[in-house]
């Protein structure tokens, strides 16, 4: 992943807000939280920062509330399967900014 970062240009990457916020609480925690926040805050300075909207909050404080990341990775795997097998049809992209590349 870091390899895959690193390949692209700052102006092809975006950080969404609350990922912002993630990091600076991450920071903030920590043993040196004056050095950490110094380090997320050059590390995040080069990138478009995203909205974070209401509905984007609902469904942060869904994944929020999962015990461990292997329980959040089998609610995933069940709604992929879900949307797969049921609806049979492509989410609805609503991003209309630059194309992002993976």
């Amino acid at each position: 992943m870091v390899a895959r970062l690193r390949a692209l240009r700052p102006d092809e990457v975006a950080v969404c807000t609350i990922v912002r916020a993630e990091l600076l609480f991450g920071a903030a925690r920590s043993r040196d939280p004056v050095n950490a926040r110094s380090l997320v805050e050059r590390f995040l300075e080069p990138f478009a920062s995203l909205p974070f909207d209401d509905l984007g909050a609902s469904h942060y404080a869904e994944v929020r509330s999962f015990e461990s990341v292997a329980a959040l990775a089998k609610a995933i795997y069940r709604f992929s399967k879900y949307w797969n097998d049921v609806t049979r049809r492509p989410f609805d992209w609503t991003y209309t900014g630059r194309v992002l590349r993976a």
